[in-house]
């Protein structure tokens, strides 16, 4: 009899610690790389926003009372119709806190344009995907709705309704011909972005010097003084070579402390910067040319294509059902933008999506796969 109890608490016990991890529908966990809210999550690599709402009754009484409506039909689908509203709210206000690019969010574009205010709120009732409710045991029940990121009615097509270009920007290469290489079409192009990029601050110190320092050549690029705000900088990690040669410079002693705080400041000038996923990231090279963007994908295409695919699989260069037979594979040099989501790959990377024409068409029709953490 007693081991019966100890059996019936257990499953007491399992039934209550019932998370949101566990609903079928919700698979986002605290560990994982997902943007997540507090009643939901965008899942870049599915392609897809996701919300919820439940109720949840913790008193006896009240968890009684609401066990005993969800067991008449009436009761049961007046506190599912109250959920679905709660979790349509939570999506709108999810999806609206997405970075269209890396300087604006749809909040934005809803508060400044009243036709897309019209259009989103239409298109948005229209395909949100409500999911069946789950009770996640005794006083609890939950409602979930999805809605998609890109193809028809998703938010990308409907940003793209919105600037809608009347020619298409022409992709122009800013690099002259190479005859000496045979051209190559690649089928797509996956740009690896799970290494954390590293950008290299200057570090500076206030100082006055009356007298010019002659500052050897090959540390011009690290090392000055600007005179105008009386300060000295260096930019990157000094060495220790280095920084014996800038006390060699000068004998003032002003100097020579500045230096050595420069050298203990400099140790620590790396920022680490992580890539972060937007709708329509833009792909630059090394020297500053733009390589792709949105407006570069052809007019009749743009409400019916994926723009850019994020994927969180490891194999993708060799599925070929996916990326074709030839696909293109770089590491991203690093990312750039206010939030850091548009692209920067290699020049040399670059050039070899102009070497055969066939490549950017096959860019514009969406085979850029961003490979994420």
């Amino acid at each position: 009899m007693t081991n019966k109890i100890l059996v019936f608490i257990l499953l007491l016990i399992t039934v209550a610690g019932f998370t949101v991890e566990k609903n079928p529908y919700f698979r986002f966990s605290k560990k994982s790389k997902i943007d997540l809210y507090s009643k939901g999550g965008v899942n870049w690599s599915k392609g897809y926003f996701i919300a919820r709402a439940d109720k949840e009754d913790l008193s006896e009484d009240t968890r009684e009372k609401l066990d005993e409506k969800l067991k008449t039909v009436m009761g049961k689908e007046k506190i599912e119709q109250e959920l679905l509203q709660e979790a349509k709210r939570n999506l709108l206000n999810i999806v609206l806190d997405t970075k269209v690019d890396s300087y604006n969010r749809v909040r934005d574009l809803f508060n400044d344009r009243e036709d897309f205010k019209v259009l989103f709120l239409e298109e948005v009732e229209k395909h949100i995907i409500k999911l069946p409710a789950v009770y996640l045991g005794s006083g609890q029940i939950e409602s979930v709705v999805k809605y998609p990121i890109y193809g028809p009615g998703s938010l990308s097509d409907l940003v793209f309704q919105l600037f809608k270009f009347d020619t298409v920007v022409p992709v122009v290469s800013p690099w002259k011909a190479d005859h000496s290489m045979e051209p190559r079409a690649f089928s797509s192009i996956i740009i690896d972005l799970r290494t954390p990029y590293k950008f290299i601050d200057r570090v500076f110190e206030k100082i006055n010097l009356p007298h010019r320092l002659r500052i050897p050549v090959r540390l011009r690029a690290k090392f000055g003084y600007e005179r105008d705000k009386k300060r000295l900088y260096f930019k990157g990690n000094m060495s220790v070579g280095e920084r014996i040669q800038l006390l060699k410079l000068s004998r003032d002693e002003e100097y020579q402390e500045m230096i050595h705080r420069l050298y203990k400041r400099s140790q620590s000038s790396e920022t680490v910067i992580k890539y972060s996923p937007s709708l329509f990231p833009s792909i630059y090279d090394s020297e500053g040319h733009l390589i792709f963007s949105k407006d570069m994908v052809e007019k009749e295409l743009r409400p019916k294509i994926q723009y850019m695919k994020y994927t969180k699989d490891p194999l993708i260069p060799y599925k070929i059902e996916v990326v074709g037979e030839n696909p293109l594979y770089v590491l991203a040099d690093k990312v750039k933008g206010e939030n850091n989501s548009n692209i920067v790959i290699h020049s040399e990377d670059a050039r070899r999506l102009f070497l055969d024409p066939k490549t950017m068409k096959h860019l514009k029709k969406g085979k850029i796969f961003l490979l994420v953490n």
